[in-house]
């Protein structure tokens, strides 16, 4: 069965093409049955099959196809031959076109995408986060709970586990799979990351890290996974 029609008196131009809403036929994950959702040139960019969708005023035209469970959202743009599966979503006015692969838990939200998202890391981590290292260093944020010393901190996942100011913290074990982001290593983003996901309250405290590229498993989710970080100071808010 199909999961959306094309409705072809909804249509609009991009790059010379004509593309159409699409509208839901049935309901699955947070889209319902009749909901509208963005534009495609034609079915070849959007799966019947899976959870992937197209939302909002996205666009996806020429070959570019959205599979598996992926979503685009808002403004976003996916042209050319380029492919968006697994689970990954993308956001705001990202461009993804020419032969780009995004997947795995990939989340972009600035910029333009022209690569495959597992064989560039900086080019992944500045459309993810929207930030570029300096000198082979990037500075992030960590959320991590308080204790009686103020110098030193602990996770909020092991509370053996110390941050303390000005020294490396460094895991033992940590996984190397790089389409997990929720898994062992070290959990860093930009500060509105942490905001905007409602984890600070009086018990939690910022530290602002510093993260060497090399030490960097994966980004997924709108979150770096590394190996180990210098804490270099709380942050207060």
């Amino acid at each position: 069965m199909k999961k959306y029609e094309i409705l072809k008196y909804q249509k609009l131009k991009f790059c010379g093409k004509t593309l159409y809403r699409i509208q839901a036929l049935k309901t699955f994950l947070d889209v319902k049955k009749g909901d509208i959702g963005g534009y495609i040139e034609s079915e070849v960019n959007l799966s019947h099959k899976g959870n992937c969708w197209i939302y909002s005023n996205a666009q996806v035209c020429e070959t570019a196809r959205v599979f598996e469970n992926a979503r685009v959202f808002e403004n976003a743009r996916v042209f050319g031959n380029a492919r968006v599966f697994g689970n990954a979503r993308v956001f705001g006015d990202t461009k993804v076109f020419e032969n780009a692969e995004v997947f795995g838990e990939t989340v972009l939200r600035y910029g333009v995408c022209n690569f495959n998202v597992k064989e560039n890391l900086i080019k992944l981590i500045n459309c993810s986060l929207n930030i570029l290292p300096v000198k082979g260093k990037y500075i992030l944020y960590k959320i991590v709970n308080k204790t009686k010393d103020p110098k030193i901190f602990t996770s909020g996942y092991d509370s053996g586990f110390l941050y303390k100011i000005g020294r490396i913290a460094k895991v033992k074990e940590y996984s190397s799979d790089w389409y997990n982001s929720c898994t062992s290593g070290l959990h860093v983003s930009t500060a509105n990351y942490w905001i905007n996901v409602n984890m600070i309250n009086n018990n939690k405290a910022i530290l602002a890290c510093e993260v060497k590229i090399e030490d960097i498993i994966t980004c997924q989710e709108g979150k770096i996974r590394c190996k180990k970080l210098k804490v270099i100071e709380e942050i207060k808010l």
